[in-house]
């Protein structure tokens, strides 16, 4: 167990179902009050990413969990792959339902947030309704994708001959944040990587299409937090979602000037951001 400002952590594994494990951290607050909020990460990265989200939660009361999704981490499978389409809503249904059963006594539903591939696969989560949720943030989803003619073509020709081929995912590493410690911070973290399938991404297109489609089913209060200056998905995207929900759902931040990382930008600007997240927790939610 590891001591932190305003929480304590617990490091676990939880089994999959092909004989592998999923790696969690859970974060309890030293002074619990309110419902726990799961976090999905984003492509390429990992739960260690979010100690910081994890204690800014920690500190208004909230329980956290963090996990490593598939192909990510320390958790199992091939980086950057998935062995089946929807991999990853069956891997968030499977740690929210053993977070619930584990007795922590949450006192309300949990909220879930995602950001950029996990906020599109929180989306998700939400628009069919998998699990019961309180509320949902969405940080830099990946609610539209910027791919050029050629990256179309490459994706046509390796989904019809090495669908599990590895490549690189493309991923511009200076425009994460406008905080070059952070730039610095990911390029050395051995726990990153820059892999990805046709297969993700034709299941990362696919679910585009039925979030987007289906935005007006969700019912719980949603918050939308992200990039106006993003140069890894296409802010057009959460836009467009947005549009989508039924009126007083949703509540939206752009942020003009920042690059995809909104919580890991420079101090005044993450702050900011943070500061807009409270005050959603504080005012949105019934």
């Amino acid at each position: 167990m590891n001591a932190m400002n305003a929480s304590t952590m617990i490091e676990s594994t939880l089994p999959i179902s092909n004989g592998g494990s999923l790696h969690v951290r859970d974060f309890q607050p030293t002074k619990p009050g309110r419902s726990g909020v799961m976090i999905m990460h984003g492509l390429g990265e990992h739960s260690g990413r979010y100690l910081h989200v994890a204690e800014f939660f920690c500190k208004l009361g909230y329980a956290v969990r963090i996990y490593d999704q598939r192909g990510h981490g320390l958790s199992s499978g091939s980086r950057g792959d998935i062995p089946e389409p929807d991999t990853f809503i069956h891997d968030a249904a499977l740690v929210m339902e053993d977070w619930i059963n584990t007795g922590l006594s949450l006192t309300e539903k949990p909220l879930l947030l995602g950001h950029s591939m996990g906020g599109l696969f929180a989306a998700h989560f939400a628009v069919t309704k998998r699990m019961p949720i309180s509320g949902l943030i969405l940080s830099s989803p990946a609610l539209a994708l910027p791919l050029t003619g050629s990256q179309k073509v490459l994706l046509k020709t390796l989904s019809a001959i090495a669908p599990g081929l590895r490549v690189p995912n493309g991923l511009k590493r200076h425009y994460l944040s406008h905080d070059r410690k952070v730039e610095e911070a990911y390029s050395e973290d051995k726990l990153v990587h820059n892999k990805i399938t046709s297969r993700l991404l034709n299941n990362m297109l696919s679910s585009i299409e039925v979030v987007q489609r289906d935005a007006d089913q969700i019912d719980i209060p949603v918050l939308l937090v992200f990039a106006g200056q993003d140069h890894l998905v296409d802010a057009r995207g959460s836009d467009e979602f947005f549009s989508h929900l039924t009126d007083k759902i949703g509540t939206k931040h752009r942020y003009a000037q920042l690059y995809h990382e909104i919580f890991n930008e420079l101090p005044a600007d993450a702050d900011a951001v943070f500061a807009d997240v409270k005050h959603w927790l504080m005012h949105s939610l019934t």
